[in-house]
């Protein structure tokens, strides 16, 4: 499997992957069966490995995979940006080992579909240059450990629909920790009489990272949640 990251690399710029159907609606006996998918190469790969079809680790970490690039060419890469990159990590094995490895490494950690679509809606960021390589580390971090129906008192905080707030689930103190909601307490006069209020908002950070979960996530969660 020494192969892994130049397969990966080879299919994350593949032009059949655009064609990729929906991963969530194709089960994984039809990942192994269908001839078009068998034409990735790293899904070429990963089943010429003895034993893959019974493996439920490496059934996740094709359906992982396939749904990550299927979104990551969901048309929004600058192709300048793209071709440049993939020059880059072409040229620089090292360097295609460090960033696609750890693309990887996740991917074969995550059991959630809609978080490989969150990731790659970062590394789309990350290959566009609107974000830097720390920043892609520290937004893969927050997604490993972000549970995914939160995106909702995201959503509600961003929105910033007061109205609402009375709603927020115990996942604030979640979307706290991961330093995405921050709370402070003000003093606040009612009727001449002083009284504390809290006040919730989104980070720098928190803002930043809805922003581009919100493009994996919301259509799909919004049809659910109706």
């Amino acid at each position: 499997m020494d192969k892994i990251v130049p397969t990966f690399r080879e299919s994350i710029f593949s032009s059949i992957s655009d064609t990729i159907p929906d991963i969530a609606e194709l089960g994984i006996d039809s990942i192994l069966n269908d001839g078009f998918l068998k034409d990735i190469p790293f899904v070429r790969l990963v089943l010429s490995v003895r034993n893959t079809a019974q493996s439920i680790h490496y059934r996740n970490l094709l359906r992982q995979t396939l749904a990550f690039v299927k979104e990551l060419n969901d048309g929004n890469l600058d192709e300048k940006k793209k071709q440049k990159y993939k020059k880059k990590i072409e040229d620089n094995p090292k360097k295609a080992e460090e960033e696609l490895g750890r693309v990887l490494i996740i991917l074969n950690q995550t059991v959630e579909l809609e978080k490989s679509k969150i990731l790659a809606k970062i590394f789309q960021e990350y290959i566009n240059e609107e974000i830097d390589w720390g920043t892609f580390c520290e937004f893969s971090e927050i997604t490993r450990l972000f549970f995914v129906d939160d995106i909702w008192d995201l959503k509600t905080v961003y929105d910033r629909n007061r109205d609402d707030y009375r709603f927020l689930s115990y996942g604030l103190s979640r979307l706290e920790s991961l330093g995405l909601v921050k709370t402070t307490t003000k003093l606040i006069f009612v009727d001449g009489e002083p009284e504390t209020e809290e006040e919730i908002e989104l980070s720098s950070v928190g803002k930043k990272y809805y922003e581009l979960a919100s493009k994996a996530l919301f259509t799909n969660q919004i049809s659910a949640k109706s």
